[in-house]
């Protein structure tokens, strides 16, 4: 959830057929007031782009053009995901639209925006034959950052801005078997 404006957006999932019949998951943008809790319009649906029908909103931030959000998309049968990231306007317009490589598992966890709307995303996407934690810069930042290479699985599961917009993603990491916390400040 983030506060904008005095409404709070919460993002998710929503679980249904959608208009096509077919039982899909699908991400959800709701804004609510912040003061009573009720539902404001408009409702955002992720929309369903060729193969790419099912899909989890998992983190969100203000935006100045609106509200950005990250989470997944993944094909009717989930055998490719892929993280994606979008920015809708107050309208519920897509205005801004980023899919990144598709894998067997990928997946955007948090999102932040930096002082000059640049896009930042932790998330997590199969690397070979183990789950790597990456950190991703987009809209004017670029960053293509993955968790230490290792034969071991690691995550990114958030991450937060300081005064000068330098970047610090959390997560995990595994090392002979024991994961363990990792925090990192990443350098453009």
């Amino acid at each position: 959830m983030v506060i904008k404006g005095g409404v709070a957006w919460v993002a998710g999932a929503s679980a249904g057929d959608h208009g096509n019949a077919i039982e899909q998951s699908r991400g959800v943008l709701v804004p609510m007031d912040l003061e009573t809790g009720v539902r404001l319009d408009p409702v955002i649906m992720q929309e369903a782009i060729g193969a790419w029908r099912q899909g989890m909103y998992l983190g969100v931030a203000p935006h100045p053009d609106g509200i950005v959000v990250v989470g997944y998309g993944a094909t009717d049968d989930g055998t490719s995901q892929r993280i994606e990231i979008a920015i809708y306007d107050a309208s519920g317009s897509q205005i801004w639209f980023q899919p990144e490589a598709a894998a067997d598992v990928a997946y955007g966890t948090a999102v932040a925006v930096s002082a000059h709307g640049g896009v930042i995303v932790a998330g997590v996407v199969r690397d070979g034959d183990v789950l790597r934690g990456v950190l991703l810069g987009r809209k004017g930042i670029v960053y293509d950052y993955k968790f230490p290479l290792s034969v071991e699985p690691s995550a990114a599961y958030g991450l937060a801005l300081d005064a000068w917009d330098q970047v610090f993603v959390v997560g995990e990491v595994t090392a002979d078997g024991v994961r363990a916390a990792r925090a990192a400040l990443v350098r453009q």
